[in-house]
């Protein structure tokens, strides 16, 4: 008789063990499966976050190369006024200069003409 209550006393032991072994086992994967899914939570509000950081720097970007392409625009329409007037100084100075040969060519040159 006593080996028969050492037995079922052994037993029992290991039944308790057993299942408060199985609820602890319970308990951390419980834990586990919510500390993955908190994981997947942060990992797509980070998505977003970043999703949205990409667009707002898309947006900025645009914006510049739109300045950009403006201010190249104005450049280049403030060169070509700046080539035309060179271009009008030129002539202006190339017909004065035709104008002052062509007066000396008709009265011939003086100081070559007292030699």
């Amino acid at each position: 008789m006593e080996t028969l209550y050492f037995t079922l006393g052994v037993l029992t032991v290991l039944v308790v063990l057993g299942v408060v072994g199985m609820l602890m086992v319970w308990k951390k994967a419980a834990n586990a499966a919510e500390e993955a899914h908190s994981v997947w939570d942060g990992i797509d509000s980070l998505a977003v976050d970043l999703a949205k950081e990409a667009e707002t720097i898309h947006r900025r970007i645009d914006e510049e190369l739109t300045k950009v392409s403006y201010n190249c625009d104005s450049i280049d329409k403030n060169l070509d006024g700046k080539v035309e007037e060179i271009y009008r100084t030129l002539d202006s100075r190339l017909d004065k200069l035709e104008n002052k040969l062509t007066k000396i060519f008709e009265d011939g040159c003086k100081p070559v003409q007292e030699k």
